[in-house]
């Protein structure tokens, strides 16, 4: 992701190629503020006094200043957790590349250091750090508290406009210097050193009279509105141009007097070239810095057009020599193809190694040596003599693997962001316009379509540009259809074959491969996702390969680009991926191995095991992170897809491996698993965990009746003491949700007893927590107490596992709801950070649901409703029905005095809701309190028409409307404290 900060003009914030929208004008001074202090903190007062004068400061600045804070990283959007609070206020910890004025002053620095060594490097450098600027620096605040810093950085670019003028002069563009200086004298008249640059530029070009005129020009000017004589260095300078004593500097050589004439790079296609821009800057630096630069990445990852632009640039300051090998069959071939690209005037007769270096001895260039993978030793050894006998020759090469000499640097190039606005998605709706079909603006549909085929293609260039080609004749839909039966091709017409078509362009790199490397990749197609070294060995170490050769060819396949390195986590050992276009290659050659079914079935075996020793883990105690699990889910899905078809036992023991890990981590796809096996009934008997998770699911659902049904069955089902625990564990989910607290108090209460017997420590601190809560809904605070105790004290002993830390909290926070607010909201807190630290969706969803709902009920201001509108937009997505009722009752209090009809009419739609879970207890007598408070607040009239249209009215419409009315209340709220301040 791109993020730019301009302040070389008005505030602008850019992010992935958007402009985040910051209008408010007290917001926009506080952000300049934190900015001229980036990675350093501004302190309350500092800030205070930045966004309020004496006349407007509010009666209450500090916490004036949190919500303005508050709001400002709402408008940050994605870049909002870069704006922390720190003692003694606050620090915006932004990258400070990413902010254009440090860019423009490292670039400045960077063209002081080059000026003498190359003066056209140097210039091109510092017209970038000029083109940064799009006004006067920090133009809002430059009379305020910005003063200082626009004031430095105005004279650095004062500065920067003179130096770039001696620059030009220097590699002999004297038009340009005449012309920029004449520029600086027509806004400054009396700034005297831009008439010398005239002086010089125009004795350069043996316009001598000229200069003269300049220097009397000069002269009056600073009599008549100065009353001084130009300076001893002006007058000095009139002296020598009299004299014929001014020296002409050499224009910087882009060559030596070597007799070549080497090949122009090819032309450029007319498409647009999109992003990229970080990868050039860096091709560039490491020219500079190294002999041997390597563009490595798949194929049809725009490795070509990348060079070839940054080429471009780099002939600026250098001759570019391309160098075509593609069409190159034979390794000795090599340095006679270079020979002829160079266009040698007089060239050797026999077209050896060392004539090549004696062409390329003393010669400022650039060797472009494009399509190398296939003729990588030739290359190698070729380029590797060049880098130790040329000093002066820079080397770029492209290739799908690094030639792996002496002195190379490796540029490992991936395919284009896939974020909505990410560089992938702007390409391809380019390439359509380019093409001739122009989406529908506002069209969702179309858009869809089209970020679906990007994903799809993983945001390859190439696969775009054919794409893009496609859906001109056939329609985005057939296009889409075609990239997931992989029948892409049709490419651009001019481009090479093996350009035109997906499997062609794979095909080639397949080729260049040995017979084991083939094995192997067509093997790890069976990995739907990322993969790590341990799956690697024990589902695709067999003959013939042995398990000590797995891991050098895994190597060869990364450095040739057919295996990707992914970006691991702390919590997860998968370092390896393939592409989605890759994969699909390999899965076709895997498709008509002998072997397919084989490795399917090792693959389905690897998980399982994996899913259970996970699973056993997190029932004793360990410590584990559980998002691991989350990061296996594809893994999961191809395994039971596999096991449903063709093992069905092994499906039933995955979905019972993955019931308490899916529960947890509220994946309601692997819980569906359970429940669509519970209803085919392949089977007779059923393990207690897979009803568990079958009961989870139907509970989601809001299906009470099945869950019931299920519950009960699991129950029946058990046969040992953990089985029983997991059994009472669903059951009693059940019954809270029910509005049967006494049962669920019972039955967990057994369950605690039979700990010692089962030994599983999730089960038992959840049925602990159970009858903390059960106890605190019946007003029995001293036995929730208690329970709450043993919770503790059953985390302490595994000190290791998050998870059992995070339960506790939630079970101390919860039983103190009502009489302990603060200590509650501190309590709940504590177990969303854990949970949300570790994975566990469930107990970070009960959590903030609880916290929400008090912070909202202690302190009804925005920044309350607007975390309350989180919590409910999380459980919508996540389609978590009863969870979304629980919220939606919660709501209904807090709306009674300021929305009296909006709160009657979703206590209407709750009572009459088939999918809502009864409501008992305290809570029972506060909603109905509620409802009577709500009718007293509006007209019999408007009353009977809420309750004739809300009694019948759908799930999804009565979550919306919550979600909605909890919008308005925070704006209302939000703009009220804006008046009073």
């Amino acid at each position: 992701m791109s993020t730019l900060l301009r302040v070389l003009g008005p505030l602008e914030v850019w992010h992935d190629g958007v402009i985040l929208p910051i209008r408010s004008h007290r917001q926009r001074a506080l952000l300049t503020r934190l900015v001229i202090d980036s990675g350093h903190v501004a302190s309350v007062n500092q800030l205070i006094e930045c966004a309020w004068d004496e006349d407007t400061l509010p009666t209450d600045p500090s916490s004036a200043l949190q919500n303005q804070i508050f709001r400002l990283r709402n408008f940050l959007g994605p870049l909002r957790d870069l704006l922390r609070t720190k003692v003694p206020g606050y620090v915006f910890d932004i990258d400070p590349e990413c902010i254009d004025a440090n860019q423009f002053e490292r670039l400045i620095r960077e063209a002081h250091d080059l000026q003498s060594s190359a003066p056209r490097k140097s210039l091109h450098l510092l017209e970038n750090a000029l083109d940064l600027w799009q006004g006067p620096a920090f133009v809002e605040f430059s009379d305020g508290f910005a003063r200082a810093r626009a004031a430095s950085l105005e004279q650095e670019k004062a500065s920067a406009l003179e130096r770039r003028i001696d620059l030009l002069l220097t590699v002999g563009e004297t038009s340009a210097a005449i012309a920029a200086a004449e520029s600086l004298n027509a806004e400054e008249p009396l700034r005297e050193n831009p008439y010398s640059q005239r002086m010089r530029g125009l004795v350069l070009e043996g316009r001598t009279n000229e200069a003269l005129n300049v220097f009397q020009e000069l002269r009056n000017r600073l009599a008549s509105d100065l009353g001084t004589e130009p300076s001893h260095e002006a007058r000095d300078l009139h002296i020598k141009i009299l004299r014929q004593e001014v020296e002409t500097p050499l224009a910087f050589a882009k060559n030596s007097d070597a007799a070549i004439a080497p090949l122009p790079l090819p032309s450029k296609t007319e498409s647009e070239f999109i992003g990229r821009e970080v990868e050039i800057e860096s091709i560039i630096q490491y020219v500079h810095k190294h002999r041997i630069t390597s563009i490595v990445g798949p194929g049809g990852v725009g490795k070509t057009r990348l060079a070839v632009e940054a080429a471009e640039r780099i002939s600026e300051f250098n001759l570019v020599c391309w160098v075509d090998l593609s069409e190159i069959r034979d390794e000795s071939l090599v340095t006679s193809t270079i020979l002829n690209s160079l266009g040698v005037i007089d060239p050797p007769r026999t077209p050896s190694v060392q004539a090549l270096l004696s062409v390329l001895r003393g010669q400022q260039l650039t060797l472009l040596l494009d399509n190398c993978e296939h003729m990588l030793n030739g290359v190698a050894e070729v380029i590797g003599q060049v880098s130790s006998s040329c000093p002066t020759v820079h080397v770029i090469t492209t290739s799908r693997e690094p030639l792996r000499v002496v002195g190379e640097q490796v540029l490992l190039l991936q395919p284009l962001t896939l974020a909505a606005n990410g560089t992938a998605m702007t390409m391809f709706l380019s390439r359509l316009q380019a093409a001739g079909l122009i989406l529908v603006e506002g069209s969702k549909n179309e858009l869809d379509l089209a970020a679906q085929i990007v994903e799809r293609l993983d945001g390859l260039p190439l696969a775009l540009e054919i794409a893009a080609a496609n859906a001109v004749e056939l329609g985005l839909p057939a296009v889409l259809e075609d990239t997931e039966n992989w029948r892409l091709d049709g490419g651009i017409r001019s481009a090479a074959v093996r350009h035109q078509d997906l499997n062609q362009l794979l095909a080639w790199s397949y080729e260049l491969l040995d017979e084991q490397e083939k094995i192997l990749f067509s093997r790890l197609a069976v990995f739907p996702g990322k993969f790590s070294m341990r799956q690697i060995e024990q589902v695709c170490a067999s003959e013939p390969l042995c398990l000590e050769s797995v891991k050098a060819l895994l190597a060869s396949l990364v450095r040739k680009s057919l295996v990707s390195r992914a970006v691991t986590s702390n919590v997860s050992d998968r370092a390896f991926s393939l592409l989605s276009t890759v994969r699909h290659f390999a899965l076709g050659i895997l498709a008509v191995s002998q072997e397919k079914m084989s490795i399917e079935e090792r693959a389905l075996i690897y998980t399982l095991e994996w899913a259970t020793n996970l699973d056993v883990s997190l029932s004793s105690g360990e410590e584990i992170e559980i998002t691991q699990f989350a990061e296996s889910l594809n893994d999961l899905r191809s395994a039971y897809a596999w096991a449903n078809e063709h093992d069905p036992e092994r499906a039933i023991a995955l979905i019972q491996a993955t019931a308490i890990l899916a529960f947890h981590r509220l994946e309601y796809e692997v819980l569906g698993w359970a429940e669509h096996e519970v209803q085919t009934r392949r089977f007779a008997k059923l393990p207690t965990r897979l009803l568990f998770a079958a009961t989870s699911s139907a509970i989601r659902k809001g299906s009470l009746e099945l869950a019931g049904e299920y519950a009960a069955e699991g129950l029946s089902s058990a046969s040992s003491a953990s089985e029983e625990a997991v059994a009472i564990l669903g059951m009693t989910h059940f019954l809270l949700i029910k509005g049967e607290p006494r049962q669920a108090m019972e039955q967990s209460a057994i369950a605690w007893q039979a700990y010692g017997t089962s030994g599983d420590v999730i089960s038992a601190m959840a049925h602990a927590g159970t009858v903390a809560i059960a106890a605190s809904y019946l007003a029995e605070h001293a036995v929730a107490d208690a329970w709450v105790s043993r919770c503790h004290e059953l985390a302490s002993k595994f000190p290791g596992s998050l998870t059992l830390r995070a339960y506790a909290a939630y079970f101390a926070g919860e039983t103190q709801i009502d009489r302990n607010p603060d200590q509650a909201l501190s309590e709940l807190s504590l177990a969303f950070e854990i949970s949300s630290r570790i994975g566990d969706r469930f107990i970070a969803g009960i959590s903030l649901t609880s916290a929400v709902t008090l912070r909202a009920r202690l302190h009804k201001t925005e920044a309350s409703f607007d975390a309350y509108i989180h919590a409910m937009d999380s459980l919508f997505s996540a389609g978590d029905t009863t969870a979304l009722w629980l919220t939606v009752r919660n709501i209904i209090p807090l709306l009674v005095q300021e929305r009296p009809a909006d709160s009657y009419a979703l206590y209407v739609a709750m009572t009459n809701s088939t999918s809502a879970p009864p409501v008992y207890g305290q809570e029972e007598d506060t909603l109905e309190e509620a409802a009577c408070a709500a009718l007293n607040g509006i007209d019999p009239r408007t009353a009977m028409e809420i309750t004739a249209y809300w009694r019948g009215v759908q799930d999804v419409e009565v979550f919306n409307f919550a979600i909605a009315v909890a919008r308005d209340v925070a704006r209302d709220l939000g703009n009220a404290s804006g008046d009073q301040r």
